[in-house]
């Protein structure tokens, strides 16, 4: 990956979550040799390691938890989602659940730049609008206020 100045700390946290996130759903790698691989990487000092870290661990732990949020708004098998946009999907949810101080448009927005960089072409449409559902879901207060 390489370090864009212009990208937040915490977009970069992102990126290199969803890498290893990605890792880990192909190969199985551990939470703990993710982070290990992580630490090695040149940019690891410019992002926000506690979001990294955080996201990570509690993801690898909690996949079925975070895929049941979003599965009733797929409109295809599980298994036909790729790899990387599951990946995004989960992190984009575990967002939406877990940091409700990070507003649920900036956790879309950065999910719908990963799915730019990382999915398949069209997959950021996809990606946005079951994030959305989601976002209805656990945080129905904050988008009722928003549309007001």
């Amino acid at each position: 990956m390489k370090v864009n100045p212009n990208l937040s700390h915490r977009t970069l946290a992102r990126q290199l979550a969803i890498q290893s996130l990605y890792q880990h759903e192909i190969a199985g790698t551990p939470w703990i040799e993710l982070e290990r691989q992580a630490m090695e990487r040149p940019e690891f000092d410019k992002i926000d390691q506690n979001l990294y870290r955080n996201a990570v661990r509690y993801i690898t732990a909690h996949r079925d938890e975070l895929d049941a949020f979003y599965k009733p708004y797929l409109d295809r098998a599980f298994s036909l989602i790729d790899p990387i946009e599951r990946s995004i999907l989960r992190l984009g949810t575990w967002e939406l659940t877990q940091t409700p101080e990070v507003p649920y448009r900036t956790v879309i927005d950065e999910a719908v730049e990963l799915a730019k960089d990382f999915g398949a072409e069209e997959s950021y449409k996809y990606i946005n609008a079951v994030l959305d559902k989601v976002a209805e879901q656990v945080r129905q207060a904050e988008k009722a206020a928003s549309n007001h």
